[in-house]
């Protein structure tokens, strides 16, 4: 059974939620601030300073959140907030999507209208380098490792004249693209299910989620269709479900995470 336990109005347009233990921040693409509850004594607080959020992701272990801003100064970036305060970097134009790798300490983030995803230092909020030649790189994800980067391309013949798809990036000193998956029709959302070897993959214009194999980008099976335009998928590993959530027809799908079946 789920109930409500309060709401969250952010005054704007909510894009993108994350946790830390049993605090939610959403970000505001339209206004200049998160929205911050705790959940076990409900109480809702709003952190400034932080113009058209977007993507939002949590790092326990930073005790930060990091948010990539579609407008800063003009381009893009991203920002680290902690209970110190908010501290932000351009990075590039257009910042979309965002990963984190607490363990190195580094946050990668996609300049869609760059065509590039840049690299961050956690601590000093400095662009280390930019990995290019990732057309319309628009959401990420990161194997657990922090080995190998996925980056989705954002594009399709219709809208673009160009199909969309997913590179795999090795990460180091010298990060390459060694794997890239077959044409997209118009792909959007990844998440990537290391326990189960799928990288998932959402279709904005098929409606349906893409399971590739992470080590060389080939479909693992038939797309499974889902609600219609299914946005940023999430990987929940303790229940084993994957939920994706669609815009248009206003549901969040559920799939188990090692049968791929839809449940409730």
């Amino acid at each position: 059974t789920f109930a409500p336990i309060g709401t969250l109005a952010t005054g704007g347009s909510p894009s993108d939620v994350a946790f830390m233990g049993d605090r939610v921040v959403a970000t505001d693409t339209d206004g200049t601030a998160l929205t911050s509850a705790t959940i076990d004594a409900w109480s809702v607080a709003t952190i400034g300073g932080l113009p058209l959020g977007n993507e939002i992701a949590a790092a326990p272990s930073l005790h930060a959140f990091f948010v990539t801003e579609r407008d800063l100064n003009g381009r893009g970036g991203v920002a680290r907030v902690t209970a110190r305060g908010v501290r932000t970097t351009v990075t590039g134009t257009s910042a979309e999507g965002i990963a984190v790798d607490a363990v190195r300490r580094l946050v990668y983030v996609a300049d869609v209208n760059d065509d590039d995803v840049a690299v961050v230092d956690a601590r000093t909020m400095r662009v280390l380098r930019h990995i290019r030649g990732l057309p319309r790189a628009f959401t990420l994800a990161l194997s657990p490792d922090g080995s190998r980067l996925f980056v989705v391309s954002n594009q399709s013949m219709l809208s673009f004249g160009k199909p969309g798809f997913v590179s795999a990036v090795a990460l180091g000193a010298h990060p390459r693209v060694v794997a890239r998956s077959a044409n997209l029709t118009f792909p959007l959302g990844v998440a990537y299910d290391a326990a189960a070897g799928d990288l998932l993959v959402t279709d904005e214009e098929r409606d349906v989620v893409d399971v590739l194999d992470p080590r060389t980008l080939v479909a693992r099976r038939l797309p499974i269709p889902t609600c219609r335009v299914p946005w940023k998928p999430s990987l929940d590993a303790t229940s084993e479900r994957i939920f994706v959530p669609c815009a248009r027809s206003d549901d969040v799908d559920a799939f188990d995470a090692r049968t791929l079946q839809r449940v409730r």
